[in-house]
């Protein structure tokens, strides 16, 4: 009798609670609403778009398609940007050389739009580029030998740009026969585009010391390196990690959450990832794998002193810093931010790592849920079955 007063009072607050159905909605429905990151993506007019483009430099194959990509976007006049590494791989190209041109990308360009040819290398690259700003909606092509962030084909890549480039006023006003020619018939897709949204963490590194400035390297600055000043962040896509220079001596730092002293650990790593992150760096190191529309920094130590330390997943809105103490470690500690973006530490150094408020975000058209996606990206590139 209690129990079926009780499962009554139930049905009642759900009632209440969502007045316009008489249930609870499908668990997969809800599911999905926790999911993170999903908005529709809309078409810009053709004039206005200023698009990167980014090949994997010196191979053979996404040489093909970059000349494809460019002699695309050059024949619908669309604002073409590239790197230097890219258009130095394809210099013997005369069509590119000669008729395309394709600008070189510099800070001052805003770009809206981002066009990747190769693995998720290739993608990490395109978004070192925008470190310190908001990333235009990338459509990533797999042709690397990892293509656990690439969405598209290059098999389709004409439909695919065409889709997701082109007025669809344009694609049906074909009254010559050169726009026939231009634009081939699109295929009718399962879904429409939408922008699928992953986490950035921003990293701030600030000195206690006397020290004002700090040196960064990076593949993406013209000298390879470049001064920051103190105060400054970086954003990461998938992580940021504490080492030791000579990788097997440990170090020692203190852990703050949202300024409380959470403990003092001994370790030749500590690294903080995202949830997209967590099946890189992290997951190497014996981190957790998590889903990807969770909202999570995961802490994972590389080598702990202390066998009692263990992976942790914190809310994404919390603020992590990492003190160095003064005159505890004898050897050199460094950051590195999504394995390319290298600083040195020195004693009573700062480092804040916290959620973004720019996330990513990656054109899609995956008719799946966002859960029955993630589980075949994990499925068929991590976990290798």
């Amino acid at each position: 009798m209690e129990f079926e007063r009780s499962k009554e009072t139930l049905v009642n607050t759900q009632a209440t609670l969502c007045p316009q159905n008489d249930k609870i909605p499908p668990q997969n429905e809800l599911l999905e609403s926790r999911c993170k990151g999903r908005a529709g993506y809309s078409l810009l007019p053709t004039n206005d778009l200023k698009i990167l483009v980014i090949s994997k430099p010196f191979d053979e194959e996404c040489n093909e398609y970059f000349h494809k990509v460019l002699s695309f976007l050059h024949k619908h006049r669309i604002e073409i940007y590239t790197t230097k590494s890219s258009l130095e791989a394809v210099k013997d190209d005369p069509v590119i050389r000669d008729h395309i041109k394709p600008q070189i990308y510099t800070d001052d360009i805003r770009i809206n739009r981002i066009i990747t040819l190769g693995g998720d290398g290739t993608i990490l690259f395109s978004i070192k580029m925008f470190y310190n700003k908001s990333v235009p909606p990338m459509i990533s092509f797999g042709l690397g030998s990892v293509g656990y962030l690439c969405s598209f084909d290059c098999k389709e890549m004409i439909d695919t740009l065409t889709d997701l480039l082109l007025d669809p006023c344009y694609r049906k006003r074909k009254t010559t026969i050169d726009e026939i020619c231009q634009v081939r018939p699109v295929k009718t897709l399962d879904s429409t585009p939408f922008l699928d949204y992953k986490d950035r963490l921003r990293v701030t590194i600030t000195s206690k010391s006397k020290k004002e400035k700090f040196m960064v390297t990076s593949s993406i600055f013209e000298e390879d390196e470049k001064e920051f000043d103190s105060g400054s962040s970086i954003c990461a896509l998938n992580e940021f990690a504490l080492e030791s220079e000579a990788f097997y001596l440990p170090f020692t730092c203190g852990v703050y959450v949202n300024e409380t002293f959470l403990t003092e650990i001994t370790a030749c790593g500590l690294i903080l990832s995202t949830s997209t992150g967590s099946t890189a760096y992290g997951m190497s190191a014996g981190g957790s794998i998590v889903q990807a529309g969770v909202e999570a920094i995961c802490i994972t130590a590389v080598n702990p002193s202390s066998i009692s330390f263990r992976p942790l997943i914190l809310p994404f809105n919390c603020k992590v810093t990492l003190k160095i103490p003064k005159g505890v470690n004898e050897n050199v500690i460094k950051g590195v931010i999504d394995g390319d973006f290298k600083f040195m530490c020195t004693d009573e150094d700062e480092i804040t790592i916290e959620g973004s408020s720019d996330p990513i975000p990656f054109v899609s058209k995956e008719a799946d849920d966002p859960m029955t996606s993630w589980i075949k990206r994990v499925s068929s590139t991590v976990l290798n079955y």
